[in-house]
């Protein structure tokens, strides 16, 4: 994002994501899977968000890539965001238009390459944007029966349109991480120290369980987690949060250098 553009030398994900045909599309997703799950006995993926739709000096210009112009070829990962899609906008929050982005991601593919997609959303209830934490009930109002569930589902059918029209030259659907919400908890961090266990808790009482995927920066550290970071607010209530019996988790890495 332009707001603090990001190196990512290690990349995690949330949903791994292909549309139809569904078999080529399993074959596809399952085959990025395998090739993940395979790399880190070998090394590592560099990566670069919006690397060939702005950089240094240049912005929109075809073909253009910082990375490549340092180091000779564009990075195995590149990175953009969905955010302003679910209002059906032609650009992302980053100005970038959507078209370019559905194009960076094919060429991205057709070279070989590797595509995450983060989606910082609007907030469904104050219409503000993915920063805006000034209502602690949004996750109350998108959940069945909320007064917002509607429009969320709504703005979740945007963007399983456009993921939908990620296509190769010959029809494969091209698969992506889909990592939204990525930042909502822990890059700049929750003020309220109680929110885990006094506002998503309850706001998930109703459901039999709740699946919370969460990043956790060193594998050897199992309490230094993304999402919030040792020291914020309501770190410690996340603690708390972390043994309840509603909970799953899945970690992974994450970092922000």
């Amino acid at each position: 994002m332009k707001q603090g553009k990001k190196m990512i030398p290690v990349l995690a994900s949330v949903f791994f994501w292909a549309c139809t045909p569904a078999t080529r599309s399993i074959s596809e997703t399952e085959q990025l899977l395998k090739n993940l799950q395979k790399l880190p006995a070998t090394g590592f993926m560099f990566g670069h968000q919006d690397d060939t739709v702005y950089g240094i000096g240049w912005d929109g210009a075809p073909e253009q890539s910082d990375v490549k112009r340092v180091c000779g070829d564009y990075p195995a990962v590149m990175g953009f965001d969905l955010g302003q899609l679910e209002l059906d906008d032609t650009l992302n929050l980053d100005k970038v238009p959507f078209a370019s982005i559905r194009r960076e991601i094919i060429n991205q593919y057709q070279r070989g390459g590797l595509v995450t997609l983060s989606w910082h959303a609007r907030n469904p209830l104050t219409g503000g944007d993915a920063w805006d934490v000034s209502d602690s009930t949004v996750v109350q109002s998108i959940l069945s029966g909320g007064t917002n569930q509607a429009k969320f589902e709504g703005w979740m059918e945007q963007i399983a349109r456009f993921l939908n029209t990620l296509k190769s030259e010959d029809g494969t659907s091209i698969p992506v991480l889909f990592r939204p919400w990525h930042e909502q908890t822990g890059y700049e961090g929750i003020p309220d120290p109680n929110w885990w266990t006094k506002t998503l808790l309850p706001a998930l009482g109703k459901y039999p369980i709740a699946y919370v995927l969460v990043w956790r920066n060193a594998r050897e550290r199992v309490t230094h987690f993304f999402a919030p970071y040792p020291g914020q607010a309501s770190a410690v209530d996340f603690e708390a949060f972390y043994q309840q019996p509603k909970t799953l988790f899945a970690a992974d890495v994450n970092l922000y250098e």
